[in-house]
């Protein structure tokens, strides 16, 4: 994860903080308990689920995740937020995804000024 340029990074971090609810996260271990939180009730849904395309997309869902976890997302994601103050990694772990995103927005919106129509 670490070789992992941030344009690459940045949209596998959208796709999972859908999935994992990061907001208040103060430390790598809390990060890393909410993803493995997440893990334990992903595989706890696929054992229990009846239908054999509900068990398909749990597991892929749990084993994709499980991946990630492996090759050290949890670490990449906190030194990404430790780089980037204020970015959107950061956000996202200080506020949750929905708030983070609309900060960044509305940054930009205040950055850019009042929008003028131009003839």
């Amino acid at each position: 994860m670490d070789t992992l340029p941030d344009f690459v990074f940045l949209p596998i971090f959208d796709r999972v903080s859908r999935v994992v609810h990061f907001g208040r996260s103060r430390s790598l271990q809390e990060v890393k308990n909410r993803i493995k939180r997440i893990l334990k009730r992903q595989k706890q849904a696929y054992q229990t689920a009846k239908k054999q395309s509900t068990v398909r997309k749990y597991r892929t869902e749990y084993q994709n995740l499980r991946k990630l976890y492996r090759h050290e997302f949890p670490e990449r994601t906190w030194e990404d937020a430790e780089r980037n103050p204020g970015g959107i990694v950061d956000l996202t772990l200080r506020y949750g995804r929905d708030k983070a995103i609309e900060m960044r927005l509305e940054r930009g919106r205040r950055r850019m000024g009042p929008l003028r129509r131009i003839r």
